[in-house]
C-alpha cells in the first residue's frame, strides 16, 4: 500500500509539472500573439492612410490631401482616422473635411481574415462644392468598394455653390444631423444614402427656403417654409443606385425620384 501511494504521488507531481508547462507555454504564446498584433497595428496605420488618400484622390480629383492621425488596433478591433482634409483646385473647387472616421473590425486579429468592417461612423464631414466641382466628381468604380453592415453619419454638411467666385450666390446646403444605413456597398461617397433606414436633415435653398427632412420606417416627412403648418408625410422607398454613374448623376436621379414621389402624393386626384 505504501508503494502504491508513492507511485500515485509521483504521477500527480508529474501531471502538475506538465500542466504548469502547458500553462506557461500558453501564456507565452498569447503574449507573443498580442505583441505581433500590436506591431501589425502600427504597420497598418500607413496602409490605411494610403488607402484613404487614394480613394479621395480619385473621387474628388484632389491634389491636396492630408490626414492628422490614424490609429489601428487589431486587438480591440477599431480603426480611427482623424482630421481628414482634401481639396481640389482648378476647374471647379471641391473641399472635403472629416473630423473623425471610426471603423469597427473583428477584434483579436480576426480582421486579418474577415476584413469587412461591421460599423463605419463619420462625424463632422463637410463637403463644399462649386457647380463645376460637382460636375467633375468621378465615380469610384476602379477603387475596391467597401461592404459595411452599419453606416452612421453625424453632424455633417454638403454645400453646393453656383460659382466659387461668389459662394453666397445660389448657395444650397444640406445638413445631416444623423443618418443610419445598413448593408451598404460603398462604391462612392453617396452610395450609403440608398440604404438609409433613418435620416434627420435640413435643406437650405436660395431665397431663404428651408426644408426639414426626416425618414424612418419607409416613411418620409418633409416640412418647412414651403409646406405650410403641417409637414408632408408620404411612404417612400429608396431607388436602386447605378454604380456606373457619376455621383452627380446619382444625386440628380435621386432628386427626380423624390420630387416625383412628393408630387404623386400631394397633387389633388382628378375627379
Amino acid at each position: 500500500e505504501i508503494a502504491s501511494c508513492l507511485v500515485g504521488s509521483e504521477m500527480c507531481i508529474r501531471d502538475r509539472k506538465r500542466l504548469r508547462t502547458l500553462l506557461v507555454g500558453g501564456v507565452a504564446l498569447a503574449l507573443v500573439y498580442l505583441a505581433a498584433l500590436f506591431v501589425l497595428s502600427w504597420a497598418l496605420e500607413g496602409v490605411v492612410e494610403r488607402r484613404v488618400n487614394r480613394q479621395l484622390a480619385y473621387t474628388l480629383r484632389a491634389n491636396d490631401i492630408s490626414v492628422d492621425s490614424v490609429d489601428v488596433s487589431l486587438i480591440r478591433g477599431r480603426v480611427a482616422v482623424r482630421g481628414v482634409k482634401a481639396k481640389r483646385t482648378g476647374l471647379g473647387t471641391a473641399t472635403l473635411t472629416m473630423n473623425v472616421i471610426e471603423i469597427d473590425i473583428a477584434p483579436m486579429g480576426w480582421a486579418l481574415i474577415a476584413q469587412e468592417p461591421s460599423r463605419l461612423e463619420v462625424v463632422g464631414a463637410h463637403l463644399d462644392l462649386s457647380a463645376a466641382g460637382a460636375v467633375t466628381l468621378q465615380s469610384s468604380e476602379v477603387v475596391r468598394q467597401l461592404s459595411v453592415e452599419r453606416f452612421i453619419m453625424r453632424d455633417s454638411r454638403v454645400t453646393l455653390a453656383v460659382t466659387s467666385l461668389f459662394p453666397g450666390l445660389g448657395r444650397a446646403e444640406l445638413t445631416i444631423d444623423e443618418a443610419r444605413a445598413s448593408d451598404v456597398e460603398l462604391h462612392n461617397a453617396m452610395s450609403w444614402l440608398y440604404k438609409t433606414e433613418t435620416l434627420n436633415a435640413g435643406l437650405h435653398l436660395p431665397g431663404s427656403v428651408e426644408l426639414i427632412v426626416a425618414y424612418a420606417d419607409k416613411t418620409l416627412s418633409v416640412g418647412g417654409s414651403l409646406m405650410g403648418s403641417k409637414p408632408i408625410v408620404i411612404p417612400f422607398s429608396w431607388p436602386n443606385p447605378d454604380p456606373t454613374k457619376l455621383e452627380l448623376s446619382q444625386i440628380l436621379s435621386l432628386a427626380k425620384h423624390l420630387i416625383k414621389t412628393c408630387l404623386l402624393y400631394t397633387s389633388p386626384s382628378p375627379r
